[in-house]
């Protein structure tokens, strides 16, 4: 009766056996799909990260290359590859990179990409599909998972040939078959056991039971002659069944505990396979039992080198110390714990999450992630949260939550300082917004090194800068206000003055609002400001000039002249004393905005190109974006954005014609050309005085206001020099 319960049993554990295996390898497909998935959701999470925080520094293109970069390198061993293309079908990542695949077809006559479109414009999804053979050979079925990347309008994707999967599948199949014949020769092994040692038991028994018999049959022959009763006879047959029956159950528990051990291992090793993990086995101790990956580059060391070893043989005391803390709770409290460090691995800094997870009273598992990626891209979102991408100090929201951080008794007096930097529009307006942020980034830096630890800079605005100053009392605010103004005095002077007005406030009180001491100190800035904008832009103006002449002397001599000229013609004409000296100050600053002109073209020794006269042709706009910001010049610097301007209607920058151009402008057009003709030039030599007249008086009506040149060739130039 064993023997025949021992045969259904091992028929049962194949039936099973087979029944789990494709269960464990549709599971496995499931998890395989799922890696995709979560392998594009990352893709699609991390070019949206590279088009936030890159978006306005470079241009759209350039992003699209580092996106098309970035997943390009991020093949892994369970993804296939990654693919990528717009809506219109060409693609801009993968194996068909620069191909056109709207038109291509699956072996069942499937558009292939504008199924893949329709999913990820339906939201995402998966695709499966059978590509035609290639050189007669039969392509594997393969799988996708696509997402829509708005931004780009592109769909992502990952993809995985089935082959991949089907070979992993007969691997697992192939294992599971092997260890099944393991348990069947087992399983014969101890029926061969359990036989031998029924037997033996059946002969040591064989005499008692023989007696038994015999009693039997004695008793029998007795009945048969008289009537007796048999209760009472004490018999010791069913101490054999019990015997057997008791075999039976432990060959049962038997098979049923590897049932269940060969089950768990299955499940075990196959979500072994489909976690990017390393996953460790250690005792109560921290010792290593054992170890699964299906990569060992991730490793610390060799994994003969961690069996049998502690962890605190293998990693630093600090990682240690944490490691065993967890296991201790682990153990104790029987629930998932979790740990985050970090390691230098080959000369880099890698981070990594643990997981500690108890499997019995004396077993506990260790699952660790290199989450070094990951990691980078939290740690600067939670930097840029806080952090002005430009100057790098802290930004609004922090300020405010410092701000309120700081509002109690202990910290008082509190001393908010705001800060504005003068003329920061100008500086945009003159030399382009790069230079706009370098001054930026100088103001930053000089506030930086005025600064102590504790003391907090933000940047709360375009132009704007705030300090906290804790328990610091009026008088020592107003003393740092005193050295920050005169630290910036003893700044060089460049392009432009940096220049800030600053004002403050002291928060004593505690039950006064610290808003209110924020908005004072915001008046008190504003009020400085209206002081000493206009005089620092002023300064700016004189500063430029001089490095202009500095880099250049003739444009120095040039400006003078022409200056002179304006102030001879415009008194020829009949203007008053006031409109003279506008017309000569003009005069001096209409080619101020070549500050900004490489100064190779202004000394080019020949012709300029094409593309480098309309680089020297933007200097009217720029004189005017530079004086326009100041009130000295504000009335000028319209005349000077017109001065290249022509009669006919044909100069620049606006083609203005006839008396739309002010009559500063066509002055200094006149008196401009008459310069630049008698004077040498890197690519000519000075031209005569009277070839100059002729060449202006050729040019009247077209070029010139005629009635000017009329006035001008007349005029009495000695003394001009």
């Amino acid at each position: 009766m064993t023997l025949l319960r021992l045969s259904a049993d091992i028929a049962v554990e194949l039936a099973v056996a087979r029944n789990t295996e494709r269960q464990n390898l549709a599971t496995y497909r499931e998890q395989v799909k799922k890696r995709i998935k979560d392998e594009v959701d990352a893709a699609v999470t991390t070019a949206s990260f590279l088009w936030d925080n890159h978006y306005g520094d470079v241009t759209e293109q350039e992003v699209r290359q580092k996106v098309a970069r970035l997943l390009e390198s991020l093949h892994r061993s369970d993804v296939g590859y990654y693919f990528g293309a717009d809506y219109g079908g060409v693609s801009t990542v993968g194996p068909a990179k620069g191909q056109n695949m709207l038109a291509v077809r699956d072996k069942n006559g499937v558009f292939v990409v504008q199924e893949l479109i329709k999913t990820a414009q339906g939201g995402g999804g998966f695709v499966e599909y059978v590509m035609p053979p290639i050189d007669g050979y039969e392509q594997a079925p393969k799988i996708s998972y696509v997402l829509p990347f708005a931004p780009f309008g592109w769909y992502i994707g990952a993809g995985v040939s089935l082959t991949e999967i089907e070979s992993i599948e007969r691997e697992v199949a192939r294992t599971t078959r092997k260890r099944f014949i393991t348990i069947t020769l087992a399983n014969a092994l101890l029926a061969g056991v359990l036989l031998g040692a029924l037997t033996l038991i059946n002969r040591l028994l064989y005499r008692r039971v023989g007696e038994e018999i015999l009693s039997i049959e004695g008793y029998l022959s007795r009945t048969a002659f008289r009537e007796e009763d048999i209760r009472g006879e004490g018999f010791c047959i069913t101490e054999l069944g019990s015997i057997a029956e008791h075999s039976n159950r432990l060959v049962h528990a038997l098979f049923s505990s590897m049932k269940e051990l060969r089950q768990s291992r299955l499940r075990f090793e196959t979500v072994v396979r489909a976690l990017p993990d390393l996953v460790f086995m250690v005792d109560r101790q921290g010792r290593f039992l054992s170890y699964e990956s299906v990569d060992n580059t991730k490793l610390l060391a060799s994994p003969r080198e961690f069996i049998g070893k502690t962890i605190s043989d293998m990693f630093p005391p600090d990682i240690s110390e944490s490691s065993m803390a967890r296991i201790e709770a682990a153990f104790g409290g029987g629930e998932l714990t979790m740990l985050e460090y970090s390691l230098q691995m080959e000369g880099q800094q890698r981070w990594y999450e643990a997981r500690f997870v108890p499997v019995d009273q004396t077993q506990l598992m260790i699952m660790v992630r290199d989450t070094t990626e990951i990691s980078e891209i939290r740690r600067k979102n939670e930097y840029l949260s806080y952090h002005d991408q430009l100057t790098k100090l802290y930004n609004r929201r922090f300020f405010e939550e410092e701000m309120h951080r700081l509002d109690s008794v202990r910290h008082l007096p509190l001393s908010i300082v705001m800060i504005d930097v003068n003329g920061l529009k100008m500086i945009n307006d003159a030399f382009g917004h790069a230079k706009g942020d370098e001054l930026l980034t100088t103001v930053s830096d000089l506030l930086s090194a005025m600064c102590r630890s504790g003391e907090i800079i933000a940047r709360t605005g375009g132009d704007e800068f705030v300090i906290l100053l804790p328990s610091t009392p009026r008088a020592s605010a107003d003393a740092f206000i005193r050295r920050l103004y005169d630290f910036l005095e003893k700044q060089p002077k460049e392009e432009w003055i940096t220049s800030i007005s600053v004002g403050f406030d002291t928060k004593e009180d505690p039950e006064e609002p610290v808003e209110s001491v924020y908005a004072q100190a915001e008046k008190n800035m504003y009020r400085r400001k209206l002081a000493e904008s206009q005089s620092m832009r002023n300064q700016t103006v004189q500063v430029i000039m001089r490095t202009l002449n500095e880099k250049n002397r003739r444009e120095k001599r040039h400006s003078e002249r022409v200056s002179a000229l304006c102030r001879r013609l415009g008194e020829a004409l009949g203007m008053d004393y006031q409109a003279v000296r506008e017309l000569e100050t003009a005069g001096l600053l209409h080619d101020i905005g070549k500050i900004v002109v490489d100064e190779k073209l202004l000394n080019k020794a020949g012709p300029l190109t094409e593309a480098e006269y309309d680089e020297v042709k933007k200097h009217p706009e720029i004189s005017y974006q530079i004086l326009r910001a100041v009130d000295t010049y504000a009335t000028i610097a319209e005349d000077i954005l017109s001065h290249h301007e022509r009669w006919d209607g044909t100069g620049y920058p606006r083609g203005l014609s006839g008396a739309q151009i002010s009559l500063t402008a066509r002055i200094i057009a006149v008196s401009d050309t008459y310069e630049a003709m008698t004077a040498t030039r890197t690519y000519r030599q000075a031209q005569s005085h009277d070839t100059a007249l002729e060449e202006i008086r050729k040019n009247a009506g077209t070029q010139f206001d005629p009635e000017i040149v009329k006035v001008f060739v007349a005029m009495d130039f000695s003394g001009l020099g």
